[in-house]
């Protein structure tokens, strides 16, 4: 049985140029020339994205002090005489090792910024391309060429540099999280010292620089990236509402099919969901359908001077 991927690739290779624009015009002019999930803009993006958050998962994961952590974890169990498998620590004697704990993670966890500009390089390249992707649309079908000003870039760079910060910042709560609980849990079951440490380690290895988590985040982060730079692109070219676009079939989860019975909404308002824009989740199909572009206004003289 054929994929979805290429279910639609089939579709989409069957279609005539018209069938196809008639396809998205449910007031969807502003959109990507195709759909952004067979889009090589999501490729690219995905690839730059990714291989800034694997090596970031990487220097994380080699800068880690385990010698230090370990250290702590010996003291700690040798002034508990009963402990084994079973004779775990309580509550109470785990709030110190926390204490003790912070300032090792908090010395980890200090960056150079070199992971925050790379990644912040990388999104915004793909929302400026995305802007770019939908002037080019625009362009064929008004018969002129207009080209994304300085203006429009300076705002998906700031977009940009604030979404870098904001998603290191998210990844390294994660990783604390996960470690801090992969510690106290094993206190609590009396696992040996070793066996804690391996679970460090396991915890590095496969579930941070696992297939799975960079290749997730950067998708995600990617397609944000996309629809970033095609709502900045609608906005300026007079788009005043957006429409959230599912595809209603086995796959649709809840939350973006709330998305899509909400109908048309102004264009800087966010979706009942929170989200400004798709996706809401790892390999969300949802799509943007914007409205009120008048093709008058984009002829008219002072607006084409700006931007050709």
């Amino acid at each position: 049985m054929y994929g979805w991927r290429t279910r639609q690739a089939v579709r989409l290779a069957l279609m005539t140029p018209e069938e196809f624009v008639e396809k998205r015009s449910v007031a969807g002019l502003g959109a990507l020339p195709q759909p952004f999930w067979t889009s090589r803009i999501v490729d690219r993006g995905t690839h730059r994205i990714r291989h800034h958050i694997t090596s970031y998962f990487r220097e994380r994961r080699d800068s880690f002090p385990y010698d230090e952590v370990e250290e702590l974890l010996r003291v700690l169990i040798e002034r508990q005489p009963d402990y084994g498998l079973g004779h775990g620590f309580t509550r109470k004697p785990l709030r110190r090792l926390l204490q003790d704990l912070e300032p090792i993670l908090d010395r980890w966890m200090e960056a150079d910024g070199y992971f925050e500009r790379r990644l912040e390089y990388a999104l915004r390249a793909t929302a400026i391309e995305a802007l770019e992707a939908t002037f080019d649309m625009w362009s064929d079908r008004l018969g002129v060429e207009l080209r994304p000003t300085p203006e429009m870039r300076a705002v998906l760079a700031e977009w940009a540099e604030g979404r870098a910060t904001e998603l290191l910042t998210l990844i390294d709560e994660g990783t604390r999280n996960g470690l801090v609980d992969a510690i106290v849990d094993g206190l609590v079951s009396g696992r040996p010292l070793w066996l804690i440490m391996a679970g460090i380690r396991h915890l590095h290895l496969y579930e941070l620089l696992g297939h799975d988590r960079p290749v997730a985040v950067a998708w995600v982060e990617a397609v944000s990236a996309i629809h970033r730079g095609v709502l900045e692109a609608n906005r300026v070219l007079g788009a005043t509402e957006k429409s959230w676009v599912s595809i209603p079939d086995h796959n649709l989860c809840e939350v973006c099919e709330e998305n899509s019975c909400q109908g048309p909404i102004p264009i800087d308002q966010a979706f009942q969901s929170g989200h400004h824009y798709p996706p809401v989740h790892f390999r969300c199909r949802c799509d943007l359908e914007y409205s009120g572009i008048r093709l008058e206004l984009l002829l008219e003289e002072p607006w084409l001077d700006a931007v050709t």
